[in-house]
């Protein structure tokens, strides 16, 4: 299978990023600026509860049929993160201005778990017992 363009890797989001733009945009005309904050962090935590199961399969008894990403998967996915990261931070370009959530709380102890993931994800099963 060819590899992804960035262009896919990106538009594959482009209906997401469309609904949060039209939804964050009636919510700001009705919301305070610190619930609107809020009201982004909180969904922030969503996406990435939804990037961490995408990566990593149920811990449960119940078996799952859920296999390991291949290397080109798991670039998509953190690409997708970057992304959304931009997205939520919402920078002004011309400014910097950070006119969405401050990066200091997208990057929450959650993100900085998945980014350690990224590092991990393809070592060895009996390597990582050992360095652990």
């Amino acid at each position: 299978m060819p590899a992804a363009t960035p262009s896919q890797i990106e538009g594959a989001l482009t209906s997401l990023f469309t609904y949060f733009d039209e939804n964050f945009a009636i919510m700001k005309q009705t919301l305070t600026d610190a619930t609107m904050i809020a009201v982004m962090t909180r969904l922030w935590k969503e996406v990435l509860m939804t990037i961490e199961n995408l990566l990593v399969p149920p811990l449960s008894e119940k078996p799952s049929m859920k296999k390991p990403l291949t290397r080109k998967e798991l670039d998509v996915v953190y690409h997708w993160l970057e992304m959304l990261f931009i997205f939520f931070n919402a920078r002004d370009e011309e400014s910097g201005e950070q006119l969405g959530v401050p990066a200091e709380v997208l990057k929450s102890p959650k993100w900085h778990e998945l980014a350690s993931l990224n590092f991990f994800y393809f070592e060895d099963t009996n390597r990582l017992i050992c360095d652990s």
